[in-house]
């Protein structure tokens, strides 16, 4: 009739403190009628929205499988510090691997080839340490692993860093953590996050100028790139080989 009607729908409250605050979404009904010429709420229902089916599991999921990643990332990494090829090979699968190294242009599938790249990588005596990552779980028993790592690289007198990029897709097989899928590659030249530092001076009768100045820091930016690679990939003792 005139003097009464249901109201129904979804609204989103804005609760908590200024610079903290947060959303919370609900589902209401109203019963709005005239009572003495004025409108009055006779029913007021009002519910927070419910989650949806299994999502609760995988909040759950993604808060517990951080740790795991964490974890599993610093078996591998102790592995290689240790120069223990063949527990870092044993930590990916042999069934179904896709494999994608830093410094090989091979596209490892097994982990034989595995074993071999790692028994060349490690006399680099590398230390990686991830400087910012995500981890994405695909249900109770895998996930993925991205972000970016600095590995230090060469003898404890010359120690350089190599920063790169990594993929890991964790699963569980046979209830161990296997390694299914690993990408890594270096950053592209010119991407570093420590950009070079050099200092021009200005053109006089006994100094280059401006032009000259960039060249030579070009050069050398080149050189300490060509140093890297060179120790990357072992020099010309590694010339030929299908791994590097």
């Amino acid at each position: 009739g005139p003097d009464a009607y249901l109201h129904t729908g979804m609204y989103t409250f804005q609760v908590g403190p200024d610079g903290e605050r947060s959303d919370v979404n609900a589902r209401f009904s109203y019963m709005w009628r005239k009572v003495e010429g004025e409108w009055k709420i006779v029913h007021h229902h009002s519910s927070a929205v419910p989650k949806a089916p299994g999502s609760e599991q995988a909040e759950a999921t993604a808060e517990t499988m951080y740790p795991v990643a964490q974890d599993n990332f610093k078996r591998w990494n102790d592995a290689l510090v240790e120069k223990d090829y063949e527990k870092v090979a044993s930590l990916y699968s042999s069934e179904e691997l896709s494999f994608l190294p830093t410094v090989s242009p091979d596209f490892i599938r097994d982990t034989a080839d595995a074993h071999d790249y790692f028994v060349e990588f490690v006399k680099k005596l590398p230390d990686g340490t991830i400087t910012a990552d995500d981890v994405q779980p695909y249900g109770p028993d895998a996930y993925l692993h991205t972000g970016m790592y600095t590995f230090m690289t060469g003898p404890k007198s010359d120690r350089q860093p190599v920063e790169a990029r990594f993929s890991y897709m964790w699963k569980q097989v046979d209830g161990d953590w296997k390694i299914v899928h690993h990408h890594s590659s270096a950053l592209p030249e010119g991407s570093s996050t420590e950009p070079e530092e050099f200092t021009l001076t200005s053109a006089g009768d006994d100094v280059p100028d401006i032009d000259t100045q960039l060249q030579e820091s070009e050069d050398k930016k080149v050189a300490l790139t060509d140093i890297i690679k060179t120790m990357l990939t072992g020099g010309d003792n590694n010339k030929g080989k299908g791994k590097k």
